[in-house]
Parts: structure tokens; sequence; C-alpha cells
């Protein structure tokens, strides 16, 4: 099975794999799939408005990650959307893209979801949310 060539990064140790190939879906999916572990995800868009298009979907552990184009590996953000032991930045507004996305409802992806931007402003309350 062929594989896509992975991506190192800045920080020893990591890496970015880009999912193009079946054999990319089946290591994505093997992450996706063990939810023992805490995953990070983030969505990028077109713009910031709730009907832009989502263009990219990344998760990944401290030290893999993985991004995808939704619209190509549809069913990766459905189990990601509903996926428990995730966190995010400010995701509401990735929870939001992801909802509309695969059409579950926005409280239904929120449900495993563990909100950085919010723990951060306990943390140090001096700067509001955005």
């Amino acid at each position: 099975m062929m594989r896509t060539v992975s991506y190192s990064t800045p920080i020893p140790g990591t890496l970015v794999r880009p999912v193009r190939t079946p054999a990319d879906e089946t290591d994505a999916l093997s992450l996706l799939m063990d939810t023992s572990q805490l995953i990070a995800f983030d969505t990028e868009t077109a713009g910031l408005g709730f009907h832009d298009e989502l263009r990219l979907v990344q998760f990944g552990t401290d030290t893999e990650a993985f991004c995808f184009e939704p619209s190509r590996w549809k069913n990766m953000a459905r189990l990601l959307a509903l996926r428990p032991n995730v966190c995010a930045h400010n995701a509401v507004f990735d929870a939001q893209h992801l909802a509309r996305f695969t059409g579950y409802t926005v409280n239904e992806v929120l449900r495993g979801v563990t909100d950085t931007q919010v723990l951060a402003y306990i943390v140090d309350p001096r700067t509001p949310p955005q």
C-alpha cells in the first residue's frame, strides 16, 4: 500500500501526515478509533463565517498529526465529529463547521470536546475570549 510522505516539523520527533491515499486513511483511522488517546483538532475554512467552506481538517497527538480534505474523506470527518476525548482551541468555531459539514448538531460535536480557549481564560482571565 502506498503512503504519502510525512513532513517533519521544527519540533523534534513530530510528523505531519497528509491523507491522500487509502493507506494514509487507514493510518489516520487507526488514531481516530483509539479513543484512549487525547487528540487535538482544528479546521481551516474559506473565511470566518458560518457558511464558509470547510477546506481542511487536522487532528493528532503530541507526536503525530494528520491533515485531510473533508470533501474527499467524508467518513473521517464524521468520525472525528463524534469522537470523545478531543480538544480544540475555540472549539465552538470548529464544531460549527464540522456540524454543518456532517449534518450533526453542534451539541453532538461538542459533547466530547475540551475547549482550550475556555481553559486559557480560566487560567488567566485578564484576556477575554475572542
